[in-house]
């Protein structure tokens, strides 16, 4: 008998990938991004990474600086984001899904703020972009730390095999596997 050395790394990568990933989690300020995380294995590789697939979350990440190939002057948003032309269809998560609002629709929401009545909420909000903003570093912070992290994990699922193969193999077996081992558990 022998340990099945791809269920181990599995166990491993699944352990150690949701708990960072819960990790990961507590520090994304943006709950669409949180939302989005997730943790893909990658058997052939023996890897697992946190992947949010938003096209904007680096820059999130880094530090907001210009979101297109023209800084805009002007952020445009709807009190009700089912009246925002830009995301007929679902709101982009690739580059390439993003729409621009045109002049004539930026026009149209500007006619439709003048006819609401005094005091209600527009239709449209216009605001000055305030460019670059302060990064959210999550995967940063992460990545500090993590092989200490780590080492409890490996360590308990290795454990955790070995004694399953010693329990299964009638020469090795032994009520007192635990204690002559001294693994610990």
């Amino acid at each position: 008998m022998e340990i099945d050395k791809r269920r181990l790394t599995r166990r491993i990568l699944e352990d150690l990938g949701q708990q960072e990933l819960a990790r990961v989690k507590g520090l994304i300020g943006s709950t669409t991004l949180r939302n989005a995380i997730r943790l893909i294995i990658t058997e052939s590789e023996d890897r697992g990474d946190l992947f949010i697939p938003h096209y904007w979350a680096i820059w999130y990440h880094d530090g907001r600086g210009s979101v297109s190939p023209v800084t805009a002057r002007k952020l445009v948003f709807f009190d009700d984001p089912r009246d925002d032309p830009r995301i007929k269809g679902g709101r982009p998560v690739k580059e390439s899904q993003v729409r621009r609002l045109t002049r004539a629709q930026y026009q149209e929401g500007l006619r439709r703020n003048r006819l609401r009545p005094p005091g209600s909420r527009p239709f449209m909000y216009v605001v000055d972009s305030v460019g670059p903003s302060r990064p959210q570093p999550f995967f940063t912070q992460l990545a500090e730390g993590a092989a200490e992290r780590a080492a409890p994990v490996v360590e308990r699922e290795f454990e955790r095999e070995l004694l399953s193969w010693i329990d299964n193999d009638p020469d090795t077996r032994s009520e007192t596997r635990i204690a002559d081992f001294g693994l610990g558990l």
